[in-house]
């Protein structure tokens, strides 16, 4: 296996917002039972390297195998974190909707 090294810039912004929509998803998911319980490594701990995180908080987002390939194809980290924000955006519109059936 080869490593492939990312290129682009990553903001601290960037993360932040993405790791503030993923603990929503998987808040939404946990109260759906969809998801990991809260309890479960999140990904989103301070971490020295930013490129790091963002691939701890990858691997932690709540979505299906299509949307992880996505990410693992984007070589540049902005659009990777890009990307991960408007994915997880997604994940909450669409838990939303699921529990707002569910609710009398």
């Amino acid at each position: 296996m080869q490593t492939l090294p990312s290129t682009g810039k990553l903001t601290g912004d960037g993360l932040e917002q993405a790791a503030n929509h993923l603990r929503r998803a998987r808040a939404l998911a946990a109260e759906l039972a969809t998801g990991p319980r809260p309890s479960a490594p999140s990904g989103d701990e301070a971490e020295s390297d930013p490129g790091a995180r963002l691939w701890r908080l990858c691997d932690t987002a709540p979505l299906g195998p299509l949307d992880r390939q996505h990410l693992l194809e984007l070589d540049r980290l902005d659009e990777r974190v890009s990307a991960l924000t408007a994915l997880a955006e997604d994940a909450c519109s669409d838990l939303v909707a699921l529990l707002s059936e569910r609710r009398p």
